[in-house]
């Protein structure tokens, strides 16, 4: 309820279901009111990003900033969360901080910093087209 602290029960399984979340909640002991103890030590570091993912989806945000927000999940979890994150915040202005360049693919502008300075700006199909460093590092972990 961080999210939204007067969400009902329903919005709150809803955010917990586009978080990928639901699942391993409801089969906890208490399910949703199981006690998760102090910076959640009684969860993985993926169950902790979904229920981080579960308040982003209960908030009214204007503007989300994500970083690193997939570095503790697997891929297929990470490509539901993502769909679910663009769907739910389609008229949002959301910027993705991510070194797992999948993540970004899909961006209408996507930033290259180098040595902190910017390196290359545009969509995926342009920074590919540009034959620069987005295209050498997406080269590097997937077949564009």
């Amino acid at each position: 309820l961080y999210g939204n602290p007067g969400a009902t029960d329903e919005e709150v399984i809803e955010a917990a279901i586009l978080a990928n979340a639901h699942e391993f909640i409801k089969d906890q002991y208490l399910g949703y009111n199981l006690k998760i103890g102090e910076n959640g030590v009684n969860l993985s570091g993926g169950e902790k990003l979904k229920i981080a993912f579960a308040r982003l989806f209960l908030t009214h945000a204007e503007i989300i900033i994500l970083d690193e927000a997939s570095s503790s999940l697997d891929i297929e979890t990470e490509q539901i969360i993502m769909d679910n994150i663009k769907r739910k915040f389609k008229d949002k202005i959301i910027i993705s901080i991510a070194h797992r360049l999948t993540t970004l693919r899909d961006a209408d502008q996507i930033i290259i910093l180098d040595k902190g300075a910017i390196a290359e700006v545009g969509s995926h199909e342009q920074l590919i087209k540009n034959n620069g460093l987005y295209k050498k590092f997406m080269s590097t972990y997937v077949q564009y």
